[in-house]
């Protein structure tokens, strides 16, 4: 399989996986967790292969990772493009589901409801179909299959406690499916495509009635990336409905709001680079005040929270309003520092629902709650301090990097100046809440139900996890520097051989 061909692998293999499972659980229900880890284990290392082989040349040349769905020209046909950010993003998603599945089978989590398994192949395949299409039609499409897969892992266990935040979730997803129907539609009205590397190449060349509908088209889009992404007032849902997610599903959730992430910068970097200049000022306005906005809004939820998912929630709308006003500096440094800050971010937030899911095992009565009314095990109590210091960007944690990455990027641009002081307040209101929960949480006399050694594993994998990026700091920050040096010369969304530059509108 050449590189072209494996492009389409990450979308496959959880499509067929997830048709096999719904067969399984009817037929032959003991196979199940088998087949489903190793279908799991197959896209991490599809996602690895492909993460290997993608080309990071910034030359011009066409890079191996582009698919022409039915060999259809494009921008007329589905275009599957893996450039360094799309591939890193699939298999963060491939590790982060992997790691949630695991937890959910060891706790029987996973058991609690029907067509689990398929559920999360469906959603996987979502995830990986809107990190690789190279058109905004099709990424509405995989935002709408992850989102109906999400709306059933939402509701796994049917507990009466999830029921009415898990209503919010969908009604406030299906208002943004709405919104971004209609931005689509006056897009391809105005510009007369939905393909990223041709609309690159339009925009600047629309006359002003288009221009000002597309405008328009481009707004509402970012409205919705925005409100899928949690960013400061629109994310105000995410920690009644995160903080209620039952055992591995917040693992896997802690990945949902970077879609929208990453479907705002490939609009801002990819689409809008291009456009007029009074459109990029604008954007980069609007990006680092409801950057600003979210974190300010986020320190203060940080603040006031009282169980350790409550925080990693908080944690998510931190990491959401960091990386939007990060992306407002569209420079190479900033963008490089962004991609590094949003995989410590995940596997950090990941780590802290791990660890909340365990604590609630633990003390069935105080749950996760910052209270000392009933002790932790020793071990548990060992890895919340490592979850702690991971989230509060401690060495020798991935955080302390991100966060200095992302505000020397940052240093000497318009906005800088507030865009610091905000990711300090936040990251010591961040670690004035970790610690108040380590002295608070499990603190009493009575012994709890201690966590096997085969529950903490999912934990110490990507505890582990977070120092091997801060140990490997150096190749990491190199992949992230090259995917962002790719994106801001336009070999992130060059079209095929018959199609021209997105950039300059050359035939190559």
């Amino acid at each position: 399989m050449n590189g072209s061909t494996l492009v389409v692998a990450p979308i496959a293999v959880p499509l067929i996986a997830a048709v096999l499972l719904l067969w399984i659980e009817a037929r032959a229900p003991r196979w199940l967790r088998l087949c489903s880890a190793l279908s799991l284990l197959a896209g991490i290392v599809v996602a690895a292969t492909l993460s290997s082989i993608v080309d990071m040349d910034v030359s011009g040349v066409r890079a191996p990772g582009l698919h022409a769905v039915g060999d259809w020209a494009p921008p007329f046909g589905i275009v599957l493009v893996a450039d360094g950010l799309a591939t890193l993003m699939v298999l963060l998603a491939a590790v982060v589901v992997g790691i949630s599945v695991w937890q959910s089978m060891v706790l029987g989590s996973d058991l609690t409801g029907r067509y689990y398994h398929t559920l999360v192949q469906l959603q996987l395949m979502g995830l990986n179909g809107a990190f690789l299409t190279g058109d905004f039609f099709n990424l509405f499409v995989f935002f709408e299959v992850l989102l109906l897969a999400s709306y059933g892992l939402l509701l796994q266990g049917g507990a009466e406690r999830q029921l009415r935040p898990g209503l919010h979730y969908v009604v406030i997803n299906l208002l943004g499916s709405a919104l971004f129907l209609l931005g689509a539609g006056l897009l391809y009205g105005a510009a007369g495509t939905l393909n990223m590397a041709d609309l690159a190449r339009r925009l600047p060349d629309l006359d002003p009635q288009a221009g000002q509908l597309a405008a328009v088209a481009c707004t509402l889009l970012g409205v919705v990336f925005a409100l899928k992404g949690a960013v400061g007032p629109l994310g105000l849902w995410l920690p009644g409905v995160y903080t209620r997610l039952p055992g591995g599903v917040a693992i896997l959730f802690a990945l949902m709001t970077k879609v929208g992430l990453y479907a705002l910068l490939r609009l801002y970097v990819d689409v809008l680079a291009a456009a007029p200049e009074i459109w990029l000022a604008g954007a980069r306005m609007v990006l680092w005040c409801a950057g600003v906005l979210a974190m300010a809004m986020a320190a203060f939820l940080v603040l006031g929270v009282s169980t350790l998912s409550g925080l990693a929630a908080a944690v998510v709308l931190i990491s959401s309003g960091t990386i939007l006003s990060a992306l407002s500096f569209a420079t190479v440094p900033a963008i490089s520092a962004t991609l590094y800050y949003l995989v410590h971010s995940t596997l950090a937030a990941a780590l802290l629902f791990a660890l909340a899911d365990l604590l609630r095992r633990e003390r069935p009565q105080a749950r996760d709650d910052f209270t000392s009314s009933e002790s932790l095990s020793p071990a548990l109590r060992a890895w919340l301090a490592v979850g702690l210091l991971a989230v509060s960007g401690l060495p020798p944690f991935s955080g302390f990097i991100a966060k200095f990455g992302v505000l020397a990027g940052s240093f000497g641009h318009s906005g800088w100046s507030g865009f610091w002081l905000l990711v300090l307040v936040a990251g010591l209101a961040t670690l004035a809440r970790s610690a108040d929960a380590w002295l608070t949480i499990g603190g009493g006399p009575r012994a709890a139900r201690p966590a096997s050694f085969a529950a903490l594993c999912p934990v110490a994998v990507l505890a582990i996890l977070g120092v091997a990026i801060a140990l490997a700091a150096a190749p990491v920050q190199q992949w992230s520097l090259d995917a962002a040096r790719q994106i801001e010369s336009g070999t992130s969304r060059m079209a095929l051989d018959v199609d021209v530059h997105p950039r300059t509108g050359a035939h190559p």
